[in-house]
């Protein structure tokens, strides 16, 4: 409070003949245009640094996904993208529940690094009822209740 009764006086100051009031009037829109200047300085080195920051995430992540080992051929993008973004989904689980879309994506990866690498994704076991007959099932319906 103390401050906006100090500019207070200042500007009764300022206001008691025309020719201050029109110097105060003037350091106003100096002080607004030199504020202003800086806030759009300051939005354009954070957009600046939220991209920076981004393309480190995802360095980072490349590093780390890499780091583990894991033998690439040079040339096999597609094993890289599926290594970088299973490490990227892995860092999102870490943090919160996966969405359903990051969920198939994860798979899709998996089964694709699978498929790149040579191996057979594993197939779910069918259960028992998909390879009965109707009869069967009707049969077994009928022997519940």
């Amino acid at each position: 409070m103390s401050d906006n009764n100090s500019i207070d006086k200042l500007a009764e100051a300022y206001a008691s003949d025309e020719e201050d009031a029109k110097i105060y009037q003037k350091a106003q829109a100096s002080t607004i245009i030199n504020q202003t200047r800086q806030i759009n300085e300051l939005r354009k080195k954070l957009e600046e640094l939220s991209q920076q920051c981004e393309q480190l995430t995802i360095e980072n992540t490349k590093l780390k996904a890499l780091g583990n080992g894991t033998e690439i051929e040079k040339g096999n993008d597609a094993e890289m993208i599926c290594l970088v973004q299973l490490a990227l989904l892995n860092n999102y689980s870490m943090q919160r529940e996966l969405s359903l879309e990051e969920t198939k994506k994860a798979e899709i990866f998996t089964k694709t690094m699978l498929l790149i690498q040579g191996k057979q994704p594993e197939k779910k076991e069918a259960d028992g009822i998909s390879g009965l007959s109707n009869e069967q099932l009707l049969e077994a319906f009928k022997s519940l209740g």
